[in-house]
């Protein structure tokens, strides 16, 4: 889900780095579609932490989740825009390798983050 996410960032990113300036209309098209994305994903965030929090019982851990998933998907959309320009800047292709440190940095910081806000907030010791 996340990749799928930071991919729609990737490529709006390469579409608007090709034309070399950006229109008030593209502005608008970029600036819909990270809303849809945050809405999608708060969406998705929301449902997992409620059914986390009815299955396991804990409300608390519902939290959690919901928040983890929250943070990880505005990291997605983070990198997904700054490490195609930062490739960009090294005079590396981005569409070659920026999936590759994408993916790697959502899932370990995904990770993190969910243990993270685990301790932080009492659910474990």
């Amino acid at each position: 889900m996340f990749e799928a996410l930071s991919d729609r960032f990737e490529s709006i990113f390469n579409r608007r780095r090709n034309t070399g300036r950006l229109t008030e209309a593209e502005v608008d098209e970029v600036l819909r579609e990270i809303r849809v994305a945050l809405l999608i994903g708060a969406t998705i965030a929301v449902i997992a932490g409620f059914g986390a929090g009815i299955i396991f019982g804990d409300r608390l851990l519902g939290g959690v989740i919901a928040v983890a998933i929250l943070c990880n998907i505005a990291l997605a959309g983070l990198s997904g825009v700054a490490i195609p320009v930062l490739l960009d800047r090294l005079d590396q292709d981005p569409a070659v390798s920026s999936s590759i440190f994408v993916t790697m940095i959502t899932d370990s910081m995904g990770f993190l983050i969910f243990l993270g806000l685990a301790v932080f907030s009492g659910l474990v010791g």
